[in-house]
């Protein structure tokens, strides 16, 4: 009776998976409208459009998943949520900015429409690139969704997701809105000739220094908040929060260095990159389970490397920033 049921296991995590290769395009066609579609509203200042959407895709997506968990605890659930909110962003700011659509269409000339082409190919790199990066970087972050679920239990899904939808609802609100007003900042900055890598490395550190308080506390007493908020039966979510909050905390003083992404034209190396560090959270979240067969230990090892990747990547972007974007330094000197 055991090997049956351990058999019919097998297959139903093997249908898991193959269900959810099927969701990929859905997501990459999202992922890429939803791209084009924020660098409009940053171009015409709807931030405030670009903020509605983020917050309540992030609220039907959580919603869903703490709905769907409850009637099905799978991996599969959580991936459909997760694409999900790519999906429901992109069509509310759709939406939402259908208005200022007309408005330009109406204002268009045939001229213009001839030029289109040209436009398009100027951006090719949002669907050679960006796609890959942006597909890539979501399957980088569900990787604990698969992980804990193929070695452990959904028990332990459960207590990740979560773990991850109370710190990643706000901190993605905040991200997002970081990214969407520094964006047009920096590239009005570039523009103006002025020092763009010191004016973001200012950013990044009052980021820094205004969240590290907040860090303390979560890594400290993360399992008594969730003890206290959500009971007893949380507590294991707890002590998971607590080593999230090392990456999220990395994840938001990165922001206004990840917003200068579209300025520097390396979306190709940022791909490689995004590839690279993928492929040693997968190794070393293997590696912790062989070794300490321990979920937690697991996930820890997967949110140093996480941080550690972002560390990495904010010296490299301002260093590109430096060499790449023109500055009154640089005119000076010549």
């Amino acid at each position: 009776t055991q090997s049956r049921s351990s058999a019919a296991s097998d297959v139903y995590k093997r249908q898991s998976l193959g269900y959810s290769f099927f969701i990929i395009p859905i997501y990459m066609f999202a992922a890429v409208m939803t791209s084009a579609l924020t660098q409009y509203c940053s171009r015409e200042g709807e931030f405030i459009i670009t903020a509605r959407a983020n917050v309540f895709s992030t609220l039907i997506a959580v919603t869903g998943k703490l709905v769907g968990g409850i009637i099905s605890p799978t991996g599969l659930m959580l991936t459909s949520f997760s694409s999900l909110q790519q999906v429901a962003r992109f069509v509310l700011t759709w939406i939402w900015m259908y208005p200022t659509f007309k408005k330009h269409r109406s204002d268009a000339t045939e001229q213009d429409n001839v030029k289109y082409f040209e436009l398009a190919y100027s951006y090719r790199d949002f669907p050679l690139f960006r796609t890959p990066h942006a597909l890539v970087s979501t399957f980088s972050r569900s990787i604990p969704f698969f992980m804990l679920g193929y070695y452990f239990s959904i028990e332990s899904v459960g207590y990740y997701a979560f773990a991850f939808s109370v710190l990643n609802l706000p901190a993605d609100v905040i991200s997002n809105s970081i990214s969407q007003v520094y964006y047009p900042r920096a590239a009005i900055a570039a523009r103006n000739n002025e020092n763009v890598a010191w004016m973001t490395i200012k950013a990044s550190t009052m980021l820094a220094v205004l969240g590290f308080p907040i860090l303390i506390m979560l890594f400290l007493w993360a399992d008594v908040f969730f003890t206290f908020a959500f009971g007893e039966v949380w507590n294991k979510a707890g002590s998971i929060a607590s080593w999230l909050s090392i990456t999220i905390y990395f994840q938001i003083i990165s922001r206004p260095i990840i917003a200068l992404f579209p300025l520097l034209n390396i979306s190709f190396s940022l791909l490689m990159y995004e590839v690279t560090l993928t492929i040693l959270k997968v190794s070393g979240f293997i590696f912790s389970i062989r070794i300490f067969s321990d979920e937690i230990s697991a996930i820890i090892v997967f949110t140093l490397v996480s941080a550690f990747g972002i560390a990495i990547l904010m010296p490299w972007i301002i260093y590109s920033a430096k060499r790449l974007l023109p500055s009154e330094t640089k005119m000076n000197d010549n």
